[in-house]
């Protein structure tokens, strides 16, 4: 027997829509639908064809009963939730689709993409942009080298990954996968790659939110001195050599620390859309935070060197501390911090580039920068 188009029931009282289809792909007619209604709407299977229609102030539960007739659909319906699948006299008769796999989902590059609320797509993907969804994602949702924001009614099926970015998730969204975020904080070199997820609270205090922030960038500092300390420890030959370049070609090392940030998007990309490209893509954002610290290392140890001391031999580990302490002091001027520690990751790098990761000409091993 042929199944009922529609099984299942919605509120006593329909929504009315006015909406007019032309050639609009069945599954975007739905999902259009499904917005104007405020229903949530997702799809067993893939429908084809296009649809060809208007309704002028008709009820939902009608308008979406002739899009089902006129395509051979099926859809459960509870409440406000629609689930859409293929009618059972027409399973594995599939029709050509003029659009590929790909149309499905929405992916963008260097643009920020938005899955609006009621819209359901397959994957969420951004290149270069923010990944914003209000709707419903069935796969994935990624965003390279940008912010990924989910609001309250968000739902991800699988997983939210963000590259390079942060991962805002509003009370009241769900993500049935994993909540991964590779963030890269500029503010001190990019130290702080790790998994870590944002979440959208309330509002906090002034002075708590001061105290917080000290406190955040003490532990951040403090972390910068302690790898530090572990690069001298086991590579202090490509510290000194990082350092001498800071102190001979500042110029240079930011010219090439500009040219090198802004790569990183293109060359991201690039890898982004090879299988090859995708394997390596990780180790490219480990590299970045990896040179920072190396490069802002031998910035401290070149600042502590400059301060005045009665004892010329003095100790690599206080000249680390006491350049650290400046780069802390310097993170704490409101406003022109982020600026400045901007330019100096800049520098730094520039000169882990130029250096080749401290691996160049060490023939003065015993370098350290002259106070």
């Amino acid at each position: 027997a042929r199944p009922a188009p529609l099984a299942g029931r919605g509120p006593a009282e329909e929504k009315r829509v006015s909406l007019d289809f032309d050639r609009t792909r069945t599954r975007d007619a739905l999902a259009e639908l499904a917005k104007a209604a405020g229903w949530s709407i997702a799809f067993e299977e893939r429908p084809h064809g296009k649809v060809d229609i208007r309704f002028t102030d008709a009820p939902a539960d009608e308008a979406l009963l002739a899009i089902l007739r006129k395509h051979d659909l099926v859809a459960r319906r509870s409440g406000n939730v629609v689930v859409v699948k293929g009618a059972a006299e027409r399973a594995g008769a599939v029709a050509e689709d003029e659009h590929d796999e790909r149309s499905d989902g929405r992916v963008g590059f260097g643009r920020s993409i938005r899955v609006e609320e009621g819209e359901t797509v397959r994957e969420a993907v951004s290149f270069g942009g923010d990944v914003e969804v209000d709707g419903t994602v069935l796969e994935d949702a990624v965003c390279f080298g940008g912010k990924l924001v989910l609001g309250p009614k968000a739902v991800v099926h699988g997983n939210v990954v963000s590259f390079g970015g942060g991962l805002e998730i509003a009370p009241g969204a769900t993500v049935r996968g994993e909540r991964v975020s590779f963030g890269l904080d500029l503010g001190l070199g990019g130290l702080n790659i790790a998994r870590n997820v944002k979440k959208a609270e309330p509002e906090t205090p002034w002075i708590l939110k001061k105290a917080s922030s000290l406190a955040s960038t003490l532990v951040r500092h403090a972390l910068l001195f302690v790898l530090g300390l572990l690069l001298l420890v086991f590579v202090p030959g490509r510290v000194r050599v990082v350092s001498r370049e800071l102190q001979r070609t500042p110029g240079r090392c930011a010219a090439v620390g500009a040219v090198g940030f802004i790569a990183l998007l293109p060359l991201t990309i690039l890898l982004a859309v090879t299988v090859v490209g995708l394997v390596a893509l990780p180790f490219l954002w480990l590299a970045v935070p990896v040179a920072l610290l190396l490069g802002f290392t031998a910035l401290a140890l070149f600042i502590g060197a400059r301060f005045p001391s009665r004892n010329p031999r003095r100790s690599q580990v206080l000249a680390l501390a006491l350049g650290v302490a400046v780069i802390f002091a310097v993170d704490l001027v409101p406003v022109l911090s982020a600026l400045a520690l901007f330019v100096l990751g800049m520098i730094v790098f520039g000169a882990v580039l130029r250096t080749r990761f401290g691996s160049g000409p060490q023939n003065d091993a015993n370098f350290a920068p002259s106070p």
